[in-house]
């Protein structure tokens, strides 16, 4: 009676299988061929206590025909598993039925196509081999509902094409130098897994055209996706705590969209490499960067495009380019540290139609042959800061700047910024005559200027949603002295359960100081700081969710510092330990 049911199910389950295989993605994936497996084929098993089951899982499939099913009951089996028949090779419980390699190779190795792999814990693969490893598959393949753990790569893909799926799996090899999925070639579609405490999470190779879509990838120690020499298509995934989310470089031209790219301590996208040919050309859109170290980082680039993304809340850079000359547009860069562009070197970069606010200087670009038109550049210390070249400017909104709108520090030729808003219709202050932003130092023509804001000076998409509420009064200490540690403490909530960053203000002039990596809601968090002068000081926090919408400022806490001879000399007495302790080291 039991194996009736086994029979009955196992059979429902292989058609449902087989005919998602066929579904067409949204993303300009052909349809794939609808396997045609033999629905009256026999069921074979594996373990268990009936009469006449296999103990070994290789003699059930050498015995098989094409279109059979070879279930496996709950067990340990410490074999290696070659599937040269069209079969579906069916697991009792991912945890508790496991297939361990018993000799040097992969785990279970797969030859034809019309196969099933699902429902094993599959371990210990060997010398640089996988899991499960498939060579030049053109036929449907699906390996699913699979939990894969201690091997060299999870799973290894050569020249496969659309037909095989990798999906619905967990994927934790936990080695040096391993990968989650390798696909060396082909165009194998790598969808809905659970990647994590690999080295590297997806990597891309050898001119790879294959598709990683609703992946959620983290914890990795290197890179969260590695592409390199190859044009994959990374759609709508969910990238956290690697070192660099996405990683793509040497003639790779990706198309990166979709993605929610967190919490990674370097990058959240980096491509090319200093000294290579400038080929590494991705397409960049409507991703959310957020909190990492630094947005994008590029290198060597040619015809990039970063478009429609929201840049947020990354400690030191929004975008960042060396000697490339992508174009930037229509992004929102909010909160971004440092810069919220750098430019470096770029032969022919565009910047337009870009949000971009609450950095210390909103764009820096030197020895580059920008264009920087149709911005809103707002809310920053410096607007945009010049140097070593002479960028066309115009018809940008610069505005509300604290320091300067734009500043210019290259003492050679003229610096033409006509035909821009700077805030004031009397226009812009310092070297101009109005009360608008300030520009300086040097040679700068400014007149005429635009007398209203441009109001198609703005990315051309609508972010919708609803911001965080606002955070809880911090609280902490209220009265303290100088170079002393600190803790203060806040909370807030997001209505639609969105993370989010906290921002604080220490010294209360309503400019964000610091921002925390992303957290769940309603989380309490908690930050360390210490003042240099003594004084009153008003803390402050607000939030920003991951599409970048902000909350209002929390209500002050009013801190007293006071100066503290003893505290002075303590921190002096640290810093000569530490320079004495480093010099004797060396």
């Amino acid at each position: 009676m039991k194996k009736e049911w086994l029979v009955k199910t196992l059979a429902i389950g292989v058609v449902v299988l087989f005919i998602g295989a066929g579904v067409v993605s949204a993303f300009n994936i052909n349809s794939v061929n609808e396997s045609k497996p033999m629905n009256n084929g026999n069921t074979l098993y594996v373990g268990g206590s009936g009469e006449g089951n296999y103990t070994k899982i290789q003699d059930a499939i050498d015995n098989a025909s094409d279109g059979d099913t070879v279930f496996v009951y709950n067990g340990l089996y410490v074999e290696s598993i070659l599937i040269n028949k069209s079969i579906f090779l069916v697991g009792e419980d991912n945890h508790q039925t496991v297939i361990e390699r018993d000799l040097a190779g992969p785990t279970v190795t797969i030859t034809t196509g019309f196969v099933t792999v699902s429902n094993f814990e599959i371990t210990l693969s060997n010398d640089d081999k996988a899991g499960v490893s498939l060579t030049r598959i053109n036929q449907p393949v699906s390996i699913r509902d699979n939990y894969f753990y201690h091997n060299n790569h999870g799973v290894f893909l050569d020249s496969c094409n659309q037909n095989v799926t990798v999906e619905n799996n967990t994927i934790c090899c936990q080695r040096d130098w391993s990968r989650g999925v390798y696909c060396l070639s082909g165009n194998p579609v790598i969808r809905n897994n659970d990647i994590f405490q690999n080295w590297w999470g997806i990597t891309f190779s050898s001119d790879s055209r294959g598709y990683a879509i609703n992946n959620t990838i983290h914890d990795n120690p290197y890179y969260g996706i590695m592409s390199i020499h190859a044009e994959p298509v990374l759609v709508g995934n969910y990238i956290f705590n690697n070192q660099q989310g996405i990683n793509s470089r040497c003639n790779d031209r990706s198309l990166i969209e979709g993605n929610i790219i967190v919490n990674n301590s370097d990058a959240g996208i980096m491509f090319g490499l200093v000294g290579e040919q400038p080929w590494c050309d991705p397409r960049i859109s409507n991703n959310i960067i957020f909190a990492n170290t630094v947005g994008i980082r590029c290198y060597d680039s040619t015809e990039t495009v970063i478009g429609n993304n929201t840049i947020a809340c990354n400690a030191q850079y929004g975008i960042q380019c060396y000697e490339s000359d992508p174009t930037i547009r229509d992004n929102r860069i909010l909160e971004n540290g440092m810069y919220g562009i750098y430019i470096f070197q770029g032969p022919n970069d565009i910047i337009d139609h870009n949000l971009i606010q609450g950095h210390q200087t909103g764009i820096y670009c030197t020895m580059a042959d920008t264009v920087i038109t149709n911005n809103t550049v707002t809310r920053n210390n410096i607007g945009i800061d010049v140097g070593a070249c002479h960028p066309p400017i115009k018809y940008n909104n610069i505005m509300r700047n604290r320091g300067y709108g734009i500043y210019y520090d290259y003492y050679l030729g003229y610096l033409d910024v006509c035909e821009n808003w700077w805030g004031a219709a009397d226009g812009p202050s310092g070297l101009g005559p109005g009360s608008g932003d300030k520009i300086g130092e040097n040679q700068i023509y400014f007149s005429p200027w635009l007398s209203e804001e441009n109001p198609d000076a703005y990315p051309r998409f609508n972010v919708s949603g609803l911001p965080p509420g606002q955070p809880a009064q911090p609280t902490g200490e209220i009265k303290g002295k100088i170079m002393t540690r600190y803790e203060y403490v806040t909370s807030a909530t997001d209505p639609e359960n969105d993370l989010i960053a906290y921002g604080w203000d220490w010294d209360g002039d309503l400019v964000v100081d610091e921002w925390t990596q992303t957290c769940q809601p309603g989380t309490q968090v908690s930050l360390m700081h210490e003042w240099y002068k003594g004084g009153s000081y008003e803390v402050r926090v607000k939030t920003m969710d991951m599409n970048g919408l902000e909350s209002s400022w929390s209500e002050p806490l009013r801190v007293r510092i006071r100066f503290s001879f003893i505290a002075l000399f303590m921190y002096v007495l640290e810093m000569v330990f530490g320079w004495f302790s480093n010099f004797f080291l060396i």
